[in-house]
């Protein structure tokens, strides 16, 4: 597991940890000198792991809580250095699902205040976005209604003036039929 993945005070405890009179994990990397980022924090006794199953579960969920936690706060960074606009939150679906987890999951501590708001905005904008797109719906089913109500008053009127014109074809044949017939009567 990359040592960049882990906050400071984990990053302090892997540190203790790693002291030549515990060795429980060792800190290593290709060169002798490297970057932070590059440094790979290992268990220095896998037998303690494979015999400890909570803890290995444990290191298991915390490896992928900080791994998004990092990349969540990048992402924080990068929506504040654009002025929070709407566009650099959280997508909704899996990656907000996920966003919601962490913050569920966190320990005292574990997320910053930037994080939170960052979260917390990306909620709320999909919570907006659902609303929004619910009403769009409900105008639109408005919409469809008044254009069928409108057709049926559009038929209903057309029956009717065909009603009347039948009628008055009816009455003037009728007429026309007295008037021809009538010096016969």
């Amino acid at each position: 597991m990359l040592f960049a993945d882990f906050d400071e005070p984990a990053r302090k405890l892997l540190r203790k940890l790693a002291e030549p009179e515990r060795r429980l994990i060792v800190l290593s990397s290709a060169t002798v000198e490297v970057a932070e980022a590059e440094i790979v924090a290992e268990v220095a006794h896998e037998a303690l792991l494979d015999d400890w199953k909570m803890l290995s579960g444990w290191i298991a969920d915390r490896k992928d809580f900080f791994r998004l936690r990092n990349k969540l706060e990048a992402d924080a960074t990068l929506w504040i250095k654009n002025e929070r606009r709407h566009d650099f939150l959280i997508p909704a679906g899996k990656p907000l699902l996920d966003a919601q987890d962490l913050l569920a999951k966190a320990l005292d501590g574990e997320i910053g205040q930037v994080l939170r708001n960052f979260v917390e905005s990306s909620v709320i904008s999909d919570q907006n976005r659902q609303i929004k797109e619910e009403i769009e719906l409900q105008n639109t089913l408005k919409r469809e209604q008044a254009l069928r109500y409108e057709a049926e008053k559009s038929k209903y009127t057309a029956q009717r003036w065909s009603i009347v014109a039948n009628g008055g074809l009816t009455t003037v044949i009728i007429g026309l039929l007295s008037i021809i017939f009538w010096p016969e009567i």
